[in-house]
């Protein structure tokens, strides 16, 4: 079953995020910013990530530069969530598979992570 990590400061988004990876049957980790992240790619690997640009104490950017830093995590397909404008032109750069703006539909959402994970049990 495929590991999701979604990374959002927003409690209420990352518990609706998450609960609706796991009913369509992945294994989900979430947490409120880029360091707590990195705590959580050290525990278990992610398949993929959805992600938030701007957060407190480590915002998406650096946290994915960081991640490119440590070859041993390599390059995890990631989502970008964002409701900054810049989010697709950043999203981008960042090599985001996809960006969906906020707010955003969850069944695209799914579409999307279904996408780039696509092996469920």
């Amino acid at each position: 079953m495929p590991r999701i990590l979604v990374v959002d400061d927003d409690q209420a988004l990352r518990s609706i995020v998450s609960d609706a990876l796991r009913q369509d049957g992945y294994q989900v980790d979430s947490v409120c910013n880029g360091r707590q992240a990195l705590t959580a790619f050290g525990q278990h690997r992610p398949d993929a990530m959805v992600l938030d640009l701007a957060m407190p104490v480590m915002d998406g950017p650096t946290l994915v530069r960081t991640l490119r830093d440590q070859t041993r995590w390599g390059r995890v397909p990631m989502v970008v969530l964002s409701a900054e404008t810049y989010a697709d032109t950043a999203g981008a750069r960042l090599g985001a598979r996809a960006c969906l703006r906020k707010p955003f539909d969850l069944g695209r959402l799914l579409e999307t992570v279904e996408s780039i994970a696509p092996t469920r049990a």
